[in-house]
């Protein structure tokens, strides 16, 4: 059985094609774990509303808000099946969604995790891309840590299919202080831990929605900062679980990453206030020196010109 785990905080405006999607599912060995962090809204009842009247075996968990990654958390710990997956809220998966899970899961029974691509979209209407002209890749533990790094394949938390048991026996949750880039961090660990080989399908039977809000401001810097801190956490746990290049070289990777991310969402001197907090030049050095030229370069750039290393972090 698959526990989805779909944390809740202000989503009233697109949870119903979310719970309604994952109602929809062909595959029905599963159950939903729905975690209401707080959420002032009306989300959680409109979600309940809709289960109530499906088959689908749900448990929905109230908490005060604690943010997203405590609700996950509390999600995995309330989870009874075998396979654990994390559903945004505001998404849309496709009725095959967790059925091609089943299917990948025959192909690799000795996987501990399975991923599948996605689609990135501004509405949550429209036909699901299904047509398979990519494989679906075998990688060892290795080599999905280095596709990753490389951004070779973008593993998104939301398609990653986790078998709950390799969760717990090496105590991977979500770090609760981190409020950004928290996903990605969890990731890590998980890619880091795993010694089984990694099944990924390219198909995207999952609708990753962007909404028009997803700007930031001056204080919104602490929190990005939280992602510097889980990050030294997090490297302290598994960098002896890394190869040696990736273990020297993810800090300065990672933070050019959130700087990227936050390029967009801020403005320039905002963007140079977080630039100076994260530690400036001396916290992206190693991603100028090594990894691939596509982003050495515009590192190199924002380490010697901040302000124009701005202004090309926001088009590429």
């Amino acid at each position: 059985m698959i526990s989805v785990i779909v944390p809740v905080y202000r989503t009233e405006a697109y949870i119903e094609a979310c719970i309604r999607s994952l109602c929809a599912q062909t595959c029905r060995d599963f159950e939903i774990i729905l975690v209401d962090d707080g959420s002032p809204d009306r989300s959680a009842e409109l979600a309940e509303a809709i289960l109530r009247q499906g088959d689908v075996r749900y448990q929905i968990i109230h908490t005060e808000n604690r943010g997203v990654s405590a609700a996950r958390n509390t999600g995995l710990q309330a989870a009874s099946g075998e396979w654990v997956a994390t559903v945004d809220s505001d998404d849309v998966l496709s009725p095959d969604f967790l059925s091609n899970y089943e299917r990948m899961l025959k192909d690799s029974p000795d996987s501990s995790i399975l991923s599948t691509g996605f689609s990135v979209c501004k509405g949550s209407d429209g036909a699901f891309d299904t047509a398979r002209g990519l494989k679906t890749r075998r990688l060892t533990a290795q080599e999905a840590q280095q596709a990753f790094f490389d951004r070779e394949i973008r593993f998104l938390l939301p398609t990653l299919l986790l078998r709950r048991s390799f969760l717990k026996d090496n105590g991977i949750l979500f770090d609760e202080t981190v409020r950004y880039s928290e996903d990605v961090q969890f990731i890590w660990k998980c890619l880091a831990f795993n010694r089984d080989p990694v099944l990924h399908d390219p198909v995207a039977l999952y609708r990753y929605v962007l909404h028009d809000n997803s700007t930031m401001t001056g204080s919104d810097i602490p929190k990005i900062m939280t992602a510097i801190g889980g990050l030294d956490r997090m490297l302290s746990q598994i960098s002896n679980r890394l190869t040696p290049k990736i273990a020297k070289q993810l800090r300065p990777h990672s933070v050019f990453a959130l700087l990227h991310g936050a390029a967009r969402m801020l403005s320039c001197s905002d963007f140079l206030t977080l630039f100076k907090a994260c530690g400036g030049r001396g916290a992206i050095r190693g991603q100028v020196w090594s990894g691939k030229l596509r982003f050495r370069v515009p590192a190199a750039v924002l380490a010697a010109c901040p302000r124009l290393g701005y202004r090309i972090l926001r088009k590429i």
